[in-house]
C-alpha cells in the first residue's frame, strides 16, 4: 500500500529525500556522559617520566663539564638543578592520583557546561519529540571498544556504548513505520578503523532491513513515500568512518557526507559568540562544488578556551557554557533559516543544541522550510507533465508566444545583483600602502643626497645636512603613522559599514535576491562582475577602489538556474555590462562560469541582421533555450574563435540610455533626455531601444 503520511504530513510523500528539510539535534548522544579520566591520568603519568628526563637532561651538562675541571667541582652544581626533578613530579603525581577522583565526582554543571549539548534527552525521547536528523561522534576507549562522546584526547567525556542509540532508533521505527529519518556519523576520536567495524557490525545488527541503499552520489534519490514503502527509512552519512573502510567491504548503505552536503560548521568554526557564529552564517556564499551540494543550518558552536578557564579558574560557573550560547543563538533561528531559505534551494536539516528550549522555534522553522520546498516542487511536477507548448504561455501571456524576441518588451532591473554587498577594503588599503612606500622613498634620500653635495665644500653644511636630515626622517614618521592610520581606519569603515550607507551608494536591489525577482515577474537582469583579490569571479557595484562586492558568480547563475527548472515558460535575458576585474583572463572566466552553469539553456545568436531571423519566444520555449546573454566591451577581449556563439555584443542589438543620460546630475535631466530620444526620429539604428531608470 502506497505511503498516505511522511514524516508527518501526506505532501511530503512527493518529496525526494534531497527536497525535504529535517528538523536535528547537534551531538545528539550527548547526555549522561562521563569525563574520560583513564586518558587524562595517562597524561599525567606520562608526563612523570618527561619530568625525570628532562631533569636528567638538565644536570648532566654540568656533572661532564664540572669531571674535566676539579672533583670538587661536583659540589657547585646549582642547587636548583638538583631540586628540578622533584618540583616536576610532585604536582604531577598529584594529577596521576587524583585525577580519577575529579573525574569520577565532577559536578553537573561542570560536564553539561563543556560535553552535554543534549542534556537529559536521549534518542528515544528525541525521536519522539519529532527530531529526524541525529549527530553522533564516536571515540575508542582504552580497552579498544566503540562508544558515542563528545570531545578529543584528554578532554573527551563518554557515553554509551553503540548498540544503545540504534536500538532506541529501531524501537521508534518499529512503531512509526511512516517516518524517515538519517544519522550523520563525523568526528571520531581514535582509531577510525576500529570505530568503523564496529559501528558496521552494530548498525546491520539494529537496522539491517531498513536501510536506505543510493546507487550513486549522481543518481536521483526516492521520494519520501518511495523509502516508506520500500520499509527502507534511514539513510546513513559519514566522514572519516567511511574512508576507514577499504571499498571492497564497504557497505552501499554507508554513504559519503562530502558527495551530497556542506557543514555549516566548516565555515563558522572561527565564530567564538553568537554575534560571531551568525554573522559567518549570514555572510556565507558557497564556492565551487559548495554551490551544487546541499546546504545545512547548523547552529553549533566553539567556546573560547581562554574565556573558559579563566572563569573556572575563579570558581565560577563560565558564561560561554552550552546552554548559555544555545539560548542566545536559538533565538535567532527564523531569522537565519529565513535567510537561507531565500539563497538555497536545497536545504538538508536545521539543527540545534539544547534543542528542548527551543523546540517551537526549531519546528516552525522546519514546517516553513518544508511548505517551500513542497510548493517548489509540486509548481516542477506539474509543469513537468505538461508539454512546453501545452500551456500556450510564454513569459505569463499566450499573446507572447508568436512574438520574436526583439519584440518583446521585458521588464527589469539595474544592477540586478547588487544587494549583500560589502565595500571592498583591500584596494584603498593598498593605496594608503602605496602612498606611505612612496613618501618614505622621497623622504629618506631626495633631499639627504641634494645636501650631501654641498657638504664637500664646507664641513657647516654637514651639520645642515644632518640637521636636515633629522627633520626628514621626523616628517617620514609623522607620514607613515597617518597613512597607517588610514589604512587601518578604511578597513574598519569597510567592515563596519552600515546598511544606510550600502543602500545609498551600492545596493540598487537591496533585500531581493536574484530569486526573489525573478518570482516577482522580472525578466531583464544586468549583473556587473568583478575580480576579487582571490581572482574569483564576484557580482559587485562600482569600479576601482569604490566598488562594493557581493556574491560570487556561480551563486547568482545557480539561482536563474533555479528559477528555470521550476518555471520552464519563462525566457530571460541576462546583460553582463560593466566588468572590472584583469582583461582577457576576466573575460576567459566569465565565459567558463556561465557556460557551465547555464549551458543548455543558452541561446545561440541569429544568423544575418535581418530583425526576422530572431526566433520566437515559443520557439525558444520549444527548444528550452531560454537565457540570452549580452555582453559590453569585455567580449572583445575574446578572439573570434574563443567567443561562444551564445555571447551576444549588446551594442549590435540594443542601445542602453545610459549612452545618453549618464551626464545628467538629476532626474529631471535624465527624464527630459529620455523623452526627447524617445521622440526623435532613428531611421538608421535598426538596434532595440531601452528604458533604463538609472
Amino acid at each position: 500500500m502506497a505511503a498516505t503520511n511522511c514524516n508527518g504530513s501526506p505532501d511530503y510523500c512527493q518529496l525526494p529525500f534531497d527536497r525535504y528539510t529535517f528538523a536535528g539535534t547537534h551531538n545528539s548522544a550527548a547526555y549522561r556522559l562521563r569525563p574520560d579520566c583513564t586518558l587524562a591520568t595517562g597524561k599525567c603519568s606520562k608526563a612523570i617520566g618527561t619530568c625525570i628526563e628532562a631533569g636528567s637532561k638538565c644536570t648532566q651538562p654540568w656533572r661532564e663539564r664540572c669531571r674535566t675541571s676539579s672533583e670538587n667541582c661536583k659540589n657547585k652544581i646549582p642547587p636548583w638543578l638538583g631540586r628540578w626533578t622533584h618540583i616536576c613530579k610532585v604536582p604531577l603525581q598529584a594529577c596521576a592520583g587524583s585525577m580519577p577522583i575529579i573525574c569520577e565526582n565532577a559536578p553537573q554543571w561542570f560536564t553539561r557546561c563543556l560535553w552535554e549539548n543534549q542534556p537529559g534527552k536521549d534518542i528515544g525521547q528525541q525521536l519522539i519529540d519529532g527530531i529526524r536528523s541525529l549527530d553522533m561522534d564516536t571515540c575508542v576507549t582504552h580497552d579498544q571498544r566503540a562508544v558515542t562522546c563528545h570531545g578529543q584526547g584528554a578532554t573527551r567525556a563518554l557515553g554509551d556504548e553503540l548498540d544503545v542509540h540504534l536500538r532506541q532508533l529501531a524501537d521508534f521505527l518499529g512503531t512509526h513505520r511512516d517516518q524517515v529519518v538519517t544519522i550523520e556519523y563525523m568526528d571520531t576520536d581514535g582509531d577510525a578503523g576500529i570505530i568503523a567495524r564496529a559501528l558496521v557490525a552494530a548498525v546491520e545488527r539494529h537496522l539491517g532491513g531498513r536501510l536506505w541503499e543510493q546507487q550513486s552520489a549522481n543518481a536521483p534519490w526516492p521520494t519520501l513515500g518511495q523509502m516508506i514503502d520500500a520499509g527502507k527509512q534511514v539513510v546513513v552519512f559519514a566522514g572519516s568512518i567511511y574512508e576507514a573502510l577499504p571499498a571492497a567491504t564497504r557497505p552501499r548503505w554507508l554513504h559519503r557526507r562530502d558527495d551530497h552536503y556542506r557543514n555549516t560548521w566548516d565555515y563558522t568554526r572561527s565564530g567564538h559568540t553568537p554575534d560571531e557564529i551568525a554573522r559567518l552564517m549570514l555572510s556565507y556564499q558557497p564556492t565551487g562544488p559548495d554551490a551544487d551540494h546541499w546546504q545545512c543550518v547548523d547552529f553549533e558552536y566553539s567556546p573560547d578556551g581562554k574565556t573558559l578557564l579563566d572563569q573556572m579558574r575563579h570558581g565560577t560557573v563560565p558564561s560561554v557554557c552550552l546552554e548559555r550560547l544555545a539560548s542566545d543563538m536559538n533565538r535567532r533561528v527564523p531569522e537565519i533559516v529565513e535567510h537561507y531559505a531565500r539563497r538555497f534551494r536545497q536545504i538538508h536539516r536545521v539543527r540545534l543544541d539544547y534543542y528542548d528550549n527551543a523546540k517551537t522555534l526549531l519546528f516552525d522553522a522546519v514546517t516553513m522550510m518544508n511548505a517551500r520546498n513542497f510548493r517548489l516542487f509540486a509548481l516542477k511536477k506539474h509543469a513537468n507533465t505538461l508539454s512546453r507548448r501545452a500551456t500556450s504561455r510564454c513569459n505569463g501571456d499566450a499573446a507572447l508566444c508568436d512574438r520574436p524576441l526583439n519584440r518583446i518588451t521585458f521588464a527589469g532591473t539595474h544592477n540586478s545583483a547588487a544587494y549583500h554587498l560589502a565595500p571592498e577594503c583591500s584596494r584603498q588599503i593598498a593605496t594608503c600602502d602605496r602612498v606611505m612606500q612612496r613618501t618614505a622613498q622621497q623622504c629618506t634620500s631626495s633631499l639627504p643626497d641634494a645636501l650631501s653635495f654641498l657638504s664637500v665644500f664646507c664641513t657647516a653644511w654637514q651639520q645642515v645636512c644632518t640637521a636636515t636630515e633629522r627633520v626628514c626622517r621626523g616628517w617620514q614618521q609623522v607620514c607613515t603613522r597617518t597613512i597607517d592610520v588610514c589604512a587601518r581606519g578604511l578597513s574598519w569603515m569597510c567592515d563596519a559599514a552600515p546598511d544606510w550607507l550600502k543602500d545609498c551608494v551600492w545596493q540598487n536591489q537591496a533585500g531581493h535576491d536574484i530569486t526573489q525577482q525573478l518570482n516577482d515577474g522580472i525578466r531583464a537582469l544586468d549583473v556587473d562582475v568583478c575580480m576579487d583579490r582571490n581572482e574569483q569571479v564576484v557580482v559587485c557595484h562600482g569600479m576601482g577602489e569604490l566598488r562594493a562586492l557581493g556574491d560570487t558568480l556561480e551563486h547568482v547563475l545557480g539561482q536563474i538556474r533555479s528559477h528555470l527548472e521550476t518555471v520552464p515558460d519563462t525566457v530571460i535575458t541576462i546583460e553582463f555590462g560593466d566588468v572590472d576585474g584583469d582583461g582577457r583572463s576576466m573575460a576567459i572566466k566569465l565565459r567558463d562560469i556561465v557556460q557551465a552553469q547555464l549551458g543548455r539553456y543558452l541561446v545561440e545568436r541569429p544568423k544575418g541582421d535581418s530583425a526576422a531571423v530572431w526566433p520566437t519566444l515559443g520557439q525558444l520555449i520549444d527548444k528550452q533555450q531560454r537565457v540570452v546573454v549580452f555582453g559590453s566591451g569585455w567580449t572583445e577581449r575574446l578572439a573570434e574563435e574563443e567567443r561562444p556563439a551564445w555571447l551576444l555584443s549588446r551594442g549590435d542589438y540594443f542601445v542602453g540610455s545610459w549612452s545618453y543620460t549618464h551626464q545628467q546630475p538629476t532626474t529631471d535631466g535624465a527624464a527630459t533626455v529620455l523623452h526627447e530620444h524617445a521622440n526623435a526620429t532613428h531611421a538608421d539604428d535598426n538596434r532595440m531601444p531601452c528604458i533604463d531608470m538609472e
